[in-house]
């Protein structure tokens, strides 16, 4: 139970930091 719980912040995390890095190069460049 406790590695599914795992994986899935891992996989929120990931999320998360992919939209930051997405948003990152709009800010950059307008």
């Amino acid at each position: 139970m406790s590695f599914f719980m795992l994986e899935n912040v891992n996989s929120y995390l990931n999320t998360m930091y992919r939209s930051t890095t997405s948003r990152s190069p709009k800010f950059c460049k307008p």
